[in-house]
């Protein structure tokens, strides 16, 4: 397990976040800035303008020699912008509930602020101004009147509105032929809900969506959601073409998979989180396309419903993407556990049923093998079990008592899962492996640790491929 250690701020030639670490930073910059460069193939080309350039306040002071105006106040009002005078708007709105930024910021504004107070009125107030704040906050309180009598919390619909607002004043101040670009990311339907309806209802149709993988590996959001989404907007014209839901469905998912598989050929690892944020890009991008004439049955699909009904897409093509990282020689149980299992601590009976079916499977084989167990209390969901919690089962094979179970033969899952509790367990692995081998197993513990993210399973797999290389395992 990584754990996190602090650093010496004042100079250790290791650790991120170092003094001299960000002063060398700081400087590689400003040579940037004085002369820009950028790579063209494996040379580096020096480009002729700098950005440096006075910074002003007024929008009609924008000129040659001073490109850059700079305001701090609410983009709900951007009344000192002219109508249709912009090329491009290009931002990162709030992520709903996820960062209160805000508060966030208070730490560095009282320390900014005593040194900046007398010169700029922004640092007037003691912390830093919330009112306008959009994101979702049920701790935040919001005066409504004049008074002060009023209030509300910053819900989802305060988050809607304020967005709204600002989208419509994008849509104002931009050319017909300008963008709205922003990145965004949740892990919750509703927040990407939230964002659409406000770009919907600011005249705008979703062209293109992109995603991009945005964390290293050392970066705060190492786990979890590991990828942004690009989203390309243009000013909605004319009438939209009216199309049925189910067809649509059918777009989303051949765009996801084939962005899917674009990154499993570039070798790029993809968590459940990611399979969301990309299915889920990709499909209010289709469903916008069509917005407000998105039908089934004669009847118009809502943004709520559409929503979940692309979350049923999302569990479906997280079931294809893992069935693309399983190696295609398996026999259909560990396809369907690797595929449908695996990554999750539980899974329904429907689900189940619904992908063994069309295998011509019967779910009851991974109770019978201890894949899974019933919950107590919890009708038809199932709860997976690690493969310490397969042990006693897996003993029939291997144990020190093995007894061949009756009518039943080892799978790769299986001898993947027994090699897994003897690498945790402290055991002679290669002993172990060298018994349970068979063909292609390190090639099962690749996929397990692709999809589990258990790099135990890695760990194995690179084990069994030096024993190999050493002419160990036959």
């Amino acid at each position: 397990v990584d754990v996190p250690v602090e650093n010496n701020v004042w100079g250790t030639s290791l650790g991120r976040g170092t003094f001299t670490g960000y002063f060398e930073k700081t400087k590689q910059a400003i040579e940037w800035m004085i002369e820009p460069e950028e790579r063209n193939g494996d040379d580096r080309v020096i480009l002729g303008d700098s950005p440096i350039t006075q910074v002003v306040t007024q929008i009609d002071e924008l000129r040659y020699d001073a490109r850059c105006a700079l305001f701090a106040r609410t983009a709900e009002d951007l009344s000192f912008i002219p109508d249709r005078s912009v090329d491009a708007v290009i931002t990162d709105p709030p992520y709903y509930g996820n960062v209160m930024y805000g508060e966030l910021s208070d730490f560095f504004y009282v320390w900014l602020r005593l040194a900046l107070k007398d010169d700029y009125p922004e640092f007037s107030t003691p912390l830093v101004p919330k009112e306008r704040e959009i994101v979702v906050n049920k701790k935040a309180v919001v005066v409504t009147g004049d008074t002060g009598q009023g209030t509300r919390v910053k819900d989802d619909a305060f988050f809607r509105q304020g967005l709204v607002r600002c989208f419509k004043e994008c849509h104002r101040v931009l050319k017909d032929d300008g963008l709205l670009v922003f990145t965004f990311h949740h892990e919750a339907p509703k927040a990407w809900a939230a964002v659409l309806d406000a770009v919907l209802q600011a005249g705008f149709d979703i062209r293109r969506v992109w995603t991009y993988h945005s964390e290293t590996k050392g970066g705060a959001h190492a786990t979890g959601i590991r990828f942004d989404t690009v989203i390309v907007a243009r000013k909605r014209f004319g009438e939209v073409i009216e199309a049925s839901w189910e067809l649509l469905q059918s777009e989303i998912v051949a765009e996801v998979q084939a962005e899917l598989r674009r990154l499993l050929e570039n070798g790029v690892r993809v968590s459940p989180e990611d399979v969301f944020v990309i299915v889920i890009g990709k499909a209010l991008a289709v469903y916008s396309r069509h917005y407000p004439k998105v039908m089934r049955g004669g009847k118009r699909v809502t943004l709520e419903e559409a929503i979940e009904d692309i979350e049923g897409l999302v569990d479906e093509q997280i079931d294809a993407y893992y069935g693309m990282v399983v190696p295609a020689w398996l026999d259909v149980v560990s396809r369907v556990y690797c595929q449908t299992i695996a990554h999750r601590s539980t899974v329904t009976r429907d689900a189940l049923v619904k992908v063994c079916r069309t295998r011509n499977l019967d779910h009851r084989v991974f109770i019978e093998r201890k894949f899974i167990e019933p919950i107590k209390n919890k009708a038809g969901v199932f709860k997976v079990l690690k493969p310490s919690e397969r042990k006693e089962f897996l003993e029939g094979f291997w144990g020190a008592k093995a007894k061949i179970q009756t009518g039943l033969t080892p799978l790769p899952i299986d001898r993947a899962h027994w090699l897994h509790i003897a690498w945790e367990s402290n055991l002679p692995v290669d002993d172990v492996a060298r018994f349970v081998y068979e063909r292609g197993l390190e090639e099962v513990c690749d996929a397990l640790a692709k999809i589990t993210r258990d790099q135990t399973y890695a760990k194995i797999a690179d084990r069994l491929r030096r024993m190999k290389a050493q002419g160990r395992l036959v």
